[in-house]
């Protein structure tokens, strides 16, 4: 709880500098262990994230921090989802093998059209099953199951 402190810029508080606004209790927080130091919470925080994960409020200012994390189950629910088309488990299996394909060359493999390919690569791409490295000419595929 609590907003920018009295005298801080918000340019300050991205940067960096920290005053806390109860000194006493900041104090207290030290000696019981529950704090370490203050100044670089919020500059990294922008570092990584940029502004817009800081909402300043009146009496409230709130970060949310977006994470890179999918949970096991629903990882699980979108492996089958995603393979659940015989022309998906053709393309994961065709890619898994031969990483520097193109899509042409997918598609003439597996018989799909490569329309057909370019939307099922989506499908997987969304389901976090499979991931283009670098560019489409000089780039990899990497296949997760």
């Amino acid at each position: 709880y609590g907003t920018i402190p009295f005298g801080l810029s918000e340019e300050e508080l991205y940067g960096g500098k920290s005053l806390p606004v109860n000194r006493a209790l900041f104090a207290l927080f030290m000696a019981a262990g529950f704090s370490e130091q203050s100044g670089h919470g919020m500059s990294t925080i922008v570092e990584n994230y940029g502004t817009s994960c800081v909402k300043l409020g009146e009496e409230m200012t709130a970060v949310t921090i977006p994470l890179n994390y999918t949970r096991d189950d629903v990882l699980a629910r979108r492996r089958v989802r995603a393979t659940s088309s015989s022309g998906q488990a053709k393309v994961l299996d065709y890619l898994a093998e031969n990483p520097d394909a193109t899509l042409q060359e997918a598609a003439e493999h597996t018989g799909l059209s490569l329309a057909g390919v370019k939307k099922i690569v989506s499908v997987l791409s969304s389901a976090k099953l499979l991931e283009r490295v670098g560019s489409k000419k000089t780039g990899k595929w990497i296949v997760r199951r």
